[in-house]
């Protein structure tokens, strides 16, 4: 195999016919590309749901320390209580909206690059072939 390399016009050759449409070069690069790809979105998602999880155990930690804490509260406080739990509500009510933003925002990235990995690969198929 070394006496391939030791010519440079026979070394030329082989790099062409590697980048040609029909060395499978290209093909192989594609193939790696989506693969990356697919690991990571299942990266994310996989991400995502431990994330969401994570929250929920927490949102619902933090929703019986405030019942366990509104319970024992003094007479008189329910209006620090209400203004807490307000608080809280209005909390969860933004992680949801960031989360919702951050999903579409994830979705049309990935709408992005499925769009862009052909038009990618038909291009460099017409300017190779």
């Amino acid at each position: 195999m070394l006496y391939l390399f030791k010519n440079a016009s026979r070394l030329k050759e082989i790099f062409a016919q590697q980048a040609s449409p029909n060395g499978g070069f290209a093909e192989r690069i594609q193939a790696w590309q989506y693969r990356v790809y697919d690991i990571a979105v299942g990266t994310q998602t996989g991400f995502a749901a431990i994330a969401a999880e994570q929250y929920e155990a927490h949102n619902r930690r933090v929703q019986a320390l405030f019942e366990d804490m509104s319970n024992q509260a003094p007479a008189g406080s329910e209006a620090a209580v209400a203004a807490l739990k307000k608080l809280i509500d209005s909390s969860g009510a933004f992680y949801d909206s960031v989360n919702k933003s951050v999903r579409q925002a994830v979705t049309m990235a990935e709408g992005g690059f499925e769009a862009v990995l052909p038009r990618t690969w038909n291009a460099s198929g017409a300017t190779t072939g």
